[in-house]
């Protein structure tokens, strides 16, 4: 799958310099009221997908799937349960954070550095572990992108409240184990390539309902696709979400031929940590038919990631560290170290064949574009095949506009 274009709509495209700045910065963000909205909004049947007809249920095969696990990944523990106290400490450092940011966007050439930067380690360590901390960042987060499309361009704003396209879905049981679905249809004959779209947020935060509008563009653009969710972290950990996401490509094989899709054309896209997790998918995976993955703006390496948000003054907020077990587990996570340190993966990426496409934009301060270079490098080291698109003027989330 060839992708010269940029690939979701331009909620994050505005006329004005200043306005693209700020927006780059506060979209990095947040508020539990957005998340109880959009369910309320949704279809969801718990263990069936609404197709606008009868409900269907999920196979017997898929349910016993749902409990298994890949062993293969290494076992990752997630953050202990937080305290009243540290959920307290986090609805009432959060919000600062977050006006400290509006605050310093038109000063700082790194706002998110300098907030992080100013939190005591031991503070920054407890709010990242704490699930509050990433509702009021993924709130704050969408409703700072709804304010700025509703200034610039009010019609997307129609646009991704419209109940026209999508279709709610649970894959499993667990609260993010689900997905929107675009350009589906039941009609006998009506057979789309499947795309599944992987959203980022630091393996912590956004969510997947947040991205309706990459669903209708790729809807508009005679795909299928499928918006998918997953657990996140301190809930859970990066196995676990890229078992999740197996989980979830295989309820969409074992429903393709309700759904209208084409099963021998999925690909999987992911954006920043996302296509991380789709990296390590096709990479560790066997048997999910995938023909091709692409990712944008996303960190292969991860221990050269983690160096990358230490120089920033942000790596003690992220993520990053915990949800991959600490250092142990940075080799063994990450696509780049995968190919260059176990021949089982390099044989196994020549006879799958899958195809990847990488894309990363030059002005990216959030994950540099060597990260996208050193995975195409091991990656055709090993005998695949990838085709590279250098953006020189885009920064992280320009990519998505």
């Amino acid at each position: 799958m060839t992708v010269r274009r940029n690939l979701a709509p331009g909620l994050a495209k505005h006329p004005k310099a200043w306005g693209r700045k700020a927006l780059r910065a506060v979209a990095a963000m947040a508020s539990v009221a957005t998340t109880a909205v959009a369910f309320c909004r949704g279809k969801f049947i718990d263990g069936r997908l609404n197709t606008g007809s009868q409900p269907l249920r999920l196979t017997t095969a898929l349910k016993s799937d749902l409990s298994s696990s890949t062993s293969r990944w290494p076992r990752v523990q997630p953050a202990p349960q937080a305290a009243p106290l540290e959920t307290l400490l986090a609805g009432l450092f959060v919000p600062l954070m977050l006006i400290g940011l509006v605050l310093t966007t038109p000063f700082a050439k790194d706002p998110e550095s300098a907030v992080a930067g100013a939190l005591p380690i031991q503070l920054a360590r407890v709010l990242r572990n704490v699930p509050l901390t990433w509702e009021i960042y993924s709130g704050f987060e969408f409703l700072s992108v709804v304010l700025a499309a509703a200034l610039s361009r009010p019609q997307l704003i129609t646009s991704w409240f419209s109940e026209d396209g999508p279709v709610a879905a649970r894959y499993g049981p667990k609260p993010l184990q689900c997905m929107e679905l675009f350009g589906c249809s039941v009609a006998p004959g009506a057979v789309r390539p499947l795309v599944i779209f992987v959203h980022g947020g630091s393996w912590s935060h956004s969510r997947y309902w947040m991205y309706r509008l990459v669903g209708r563009r790729l809807a508009s653009w005679g795909f299928a696709a499928a918006v998918v969710g997953y657990g996140q972290y301190p809930g859970n950990t990066v196995p676990d979400m890229v078992d999740d996401l197996r989980v979830a490509v295989g309820w969409l094989r074992d429903h393709a031929t309700t759904l209208g899709i084409d099963a021998s054309k999925a690909v999987l896209l992911g954006h920043s940590s996302g296509g991380h997790l789709s990296a390590l998918l096709a990479l560790g995976e066997e048997g999910l038919g995938l023909s091709g993955v692409a990712a944008l703006s996303s960190p292969m390496d991860i221990t050269d990631h983690y160096n990358w948000e230490q120089g920033r003054s942000v790596a003690d907020i992220s993520a990053l560290y915990p949800a991959h077990g600490g250092e142990a587990g940075f080799t063994a996570l990450s696509p780049t170290q995968m190919l260059l340190a176990n021949t089982s993966h390099q044989s196994a990426v020549g006879r799958r064949g899958t195809h990847f496409f990488i894309g990363h934009g030059g002005a990216d301060g959030t994950v540099p574009s060597t990260a996208s270079e050193r995975f195409i490098a091991a990656l055709k080291a090993a005998g695949g095949t990838a085709e590279y698109c250098f953006w020189p003027r885009l920064g992280h989330f320009d990519v998505l506009a």
